[in-house]
């Protein structure tokens, strides 16, 4: 899955062209992130070593192997990122001597997140964007960043302009979608950000579409169908609508057993034989 709790407004545009959506990230960086994005962390990883053992001077490669070998987003203090600062700083330093200066600005944001740092972290991001106004990548890490943020802060309103940048990264897109943000990612980023919009509460039925957009459009049904069709499940309880839940739950098992599939199917079987003798309606 593209993480599996892994995790967008109303403009108008002129879309950019296939060329210019993949001119900030080179073609092997994009592989490594989908390889990533796609669970083949090892696979990811080692495209990354030989890129960077081949060429020392690729920040994108030596910021990647960074990423997924020694930063943890949501796990680490200070102390434990100070082991890193200089190799950091010294891959900053690349991107701006290659006048790559936008992707600098990622770099600043990211590792600011992992401080905790999150005022800096999103006026990074901003300075990229400003830059770089057209890349769907910047936009969908602003978007990421936003909504956990967000999340952790309890803050609405964060979430809701992290909604809108999802649906903007989708917007310039296009036709054209980067293999790092499909529109199968664009549905599941935007439901799980409805979730944490009611303080983290899962499966709101504002969600479903999204949940049924990414079983349909999705080319295998991997975990992350699997989980759209729990969390379809949980959402179609919640509404009153039993027989759906349950048909839901049952897909999500055909795809993959897993607890909380078992336990989605035993409260849809639950919901239908309370609704028998009135005890659950439409309201949930």
């Amino acid at each position: 899955m593209r993480r599996l709790f892994c995790l967008v407004l109303a403009v108008m545009f002129v879309l950019p062209d296939q060329a210019a959506l993949a001119a900030p990230l080179p073609p092997e960086i994009v592989q490594a992130l989908t390889d990533y994005g796609n669970n083949n962390e090892s696979s990811a990883i080692r495209r990354l070593q030989v890129m960077a053992e081949e060429d020392p001077n690729d920040y994108h490669a030596r910021w990647l192997l960074l990423r997924f070998t020694a930063l943890d987003l949501d796990n680490q203090d200070a102390s434990q990122l100070g082991s890193i600062d200089e190799e950091v700083r010294a891959v900053i330093q690349m991107a701006i001597d290659d006048g790559n200066p936008e992707y600098a600005h990622y770099i600043k944001s990211n590792y600011a997140r992992n401080h905790r740092a999150y005022e800096i972290a999103i006026s990074e991001i901003d300075s990229a964007i400003e830059i770089d106004p057209d890349s769907v990548f910047f936009h969908w890490v602003k978007a990421t960043l936003l909504v956990r943020v967000g999340g952790w802060k309890k803050d609405n309103e964060l979430i809701l302009e992290g909604i809108e940048i999802y649906k903007k990264a989708h917007l310039l897109g296009g036709d054209a979608h980067p293999a790092y943000y499909t529109e199968v990612d664009y549905h599941f980023n935007t439901a799980y950000a409805l979730g944490r919009l009611i303080n983290g509460k899962n499966c709101p039925s504002t969600a479903i579409d999204h949940y049924l957009a990414v079983a349909e459009l999705s080319e295998e049904q991997n975990t992350t169908v699997a989980y759209a069709w729990n969390n379809v499940s949980c959402a179609y309880r919640k509404a009153g609508l039993c027989a759906e839940a349950k048909a839901a739950s049952e897909n999500a098992l055909e795809i993959m057993d897993f607890g909380a599939a078992r336990r989605s199917l035993e409260y849809s079987e639950l919901c239908l034989q309370m609704q028998k003798i009135g005890l659950w309606d439409e309201a949930g």
